[in-house]
């Protein structure tokens, strides 16, 4: 996903944001696409997750400044904000995750800091902060915890929020400078940490903590090198990138065992964004004719490609049945979001042809 970017208590406070319920707005659709905005008026829809029920959650920019949104499956569209968030294009409510009982995690920039939340599926907001530093949270998993990172005294460091509010931090090996970016619902955490370049790290429920780095990762001078985990599933399967000290970048998918194998559609840029239960990996290539196209990989290694039709398009997160949200660039080169609507026969049709051929005939 390009690197993410992000922006930087004890007690909750339990506030209602305010929702307003959008109608469907028009949509278009290319190859089960659906390019979508958050409100007629937004210039800008930035989705970031999806939960198996197919509701959406990310943010939007219009003129009075960026605001959460929750798209349920039909197309309707929540409007949240944070509790005394500052409403301008950058600062507002950040949304980061959503899981499957409709809980959304994110945060907020307001004029006393920066600050997590968690809105509850009736609208109820809570929000924190961890040891009043600067707080990002960044994942939450069906158990209602919640993961992410603070800025403290020393740096970034990681956290883990529990389903009633205590807080556990961690760091990996006493290294400050710790990002993690992803909770399976047994509590694994994935995410990346910077030495010289970046490293990766898988962090279990028991609080012990594997690195690993993908062969071939290198620091190319400006600290942007390295191997970066953006998703981890059920399984403990990671997808992820990685850069050479050339420049380019690569995609990789982490097996339960630690084999990293390496994801490249592409000689110039490749990268992972994310991965489901059933191990599918998707993300974004940059081909030879400098088009942008997003990519879904199977468990057994077949890769789909698609997006062809908009300026470009960047896939950020997919579900347990193979919906994928993120956004697009269209053909007034406006950011929109997307939902591209899952295919049960994907892979028999590409993987098992003769089995595809027989079922039409039954059918």
């Amino acid at each position: 996903m390009r690197a993410k970017t992000f922006a930087c208590c004890s007690a909750i406070v339990l506030l209602v944001a305010l929702l307003i319920a959008i109608p469907a707005l028009a949509q278009e659709t290319k190859d089960r696409i659906i390019a979508f905005d958050a409100t007629p008026n937004s210039t800008l829809t930035y989705p970031v997750s999806i939960n198996s029920r197919g509701e959406i959650t990310g943010y939007f920019v219009d003129a009075n400044g960026l605001h959460g949104f929750l798209r349920e499956p039909l197309g309707h569209v929540i409007i949240f904000d944070a509790p005394e968030a500052i409403q301008n294009a950058i600062d507002g409510t950040h949304p980061s995750g959503i899981n499957d009982w409709g809980e959304i995690t994110g945060w907020f920039q307001s004029m006393s800091g920066t600050y997590g939340f968690l809105r509850d599926r009736d609208g109820t907001i809570s929000t924190f902060q961890v040891s009043n530093y600067p707080t990002t949270p960044l994942a939450i998993n069906t158990r209602g915890e919640v993961s992410g990172w603070y800025l403290g005294a020393t740096g970034a460091r990681g956290f883990l929020r529990h389903k009633h509010g205590a807080i556990t931090t961690f760091d990996v090996n006493g290294i400050n400078g710790v990002f993690p970016v992803s909770i399976n619902n047994d509590g694994q955490i994935a995410g990346y940490y910077y030495l010289d370049r970046a490293y990766s790290f898988v962090r279990n429920e028991n609080g012990e903590i594997k690195t690993f780095e993908a062969p071939g990762a290198g620091p190319t001078g400006n600290n942007s090198g390295g191997t970066f985990a953006m998703g981890i599933n059920a399984r403990g399967e990671i997808a992820g990138y990685y850069r050479e000290a050339s420049g380019i970048f690569h995609g990789y998918f982490r097996t339960t065992h630690g084999k990293v194998i390496s994801l490249d559609l592409s000689s110039i840029e490749t990268l992972a964004t994310g991965i489901n239960s059933s191990g599918e990996v998707i993300g974004w290539f940059l081909d030879a004719a400098s088009e942008i196209l997003g990519f879904v990989r199977s468990p057994r290694g077949t890769i789909i490609t698609f997006g062809a039709g908009f300026r470009g398009i960047d896939p950020l997160a997919i579900n347990a049945i193979g919906e994928i949200t993120g956004f697009v660039y269209d053909s007034n080169n406006k950011t929109r979001g997307f939902v591209r609507k899952a295919d049960p026969y994907q892979w028999i049709r590409n993987e098992f042809p003769d089995r595809d051929e027989d079922r039409d005939h039954r059918n």
